[in-house]
């Protein structure tokens, strides 16, 4: 998970984490959509994304419910501009399991998807993951705090700040 305090640094982190996933060729098919801010959104098949807005389409039978925050893999572009994801789920007591859902390209010109490599920190509130990596330029503490907290595996930045201190090293200034 990679975290930021503000919506402007989400964005750069996102853009760069694709540039990077381009260059290294991860990526599969591409498409590009024009979003109502004047803004453009280019997706490819294997692209991080966050849902940004509720489809509940359990309630018209039409597959599971696709909600505001989840993250899910571009699994496939089709040729009409549809765009399937892909998320995982967990249920208490039971496997995890992967669900799909399309999205037209309606739906992602009115911002239904967003990149998804960063969220701002305040989006991460909740959530557990194994390694959490935090741009913290811009965060007060109230907003730190819960950013630094994310990861489960490895030494926290407070651990591994004060381990430098006591053993004569300042640390990076960056």
């Amino acid at each position: 998970m990679v975290l930021a305090a503000r919506n402007a640094d989400v964005d750069a982190l996102n853009a760069r984490a694709q540039q990077i996933r381009r260059a290294v060729g991860e990526f599969g098919t591409e498409r590009t959509y024009a979003l109502p801010s004047g803004d453009r959104l280019t997706l490819a098949e294997g692209d991080a994304v966050r849902v940004r807005a509720n489809d509940y389409r359990s309630r018209r039978g039409q597959g599971p419910d696709l909600l505001n925050g989840y993250r899910a893999v571009v699994s496939q572009l089709s040729e009409d501009g549809r765009v399937e994801v892909t998320w995982r789920t967990r249920e208490r007591g039971q496997d995890d399991a992967y669900v799909s859902a399309w999205l037209t390209p309606e739906q992602i010109a009115g911002g239904a998807l967003s990149l998804g490599y960063a969220m701002t920190i305040a989006a991460s509130q909740g959530m557990t993951c194994d390694t959490s990596l935090m741009y913290g330029h811009g965060a007060n503490a109230f907003a730190a705090y819960p950013g630094l907290t994310r990861g489960e595996e490895g030494e926290s930045p407070v651990a591994a700040a004060r381990g430098h201190r006591e053993r004569g090293h300042p640390g990076s200034a960056r």
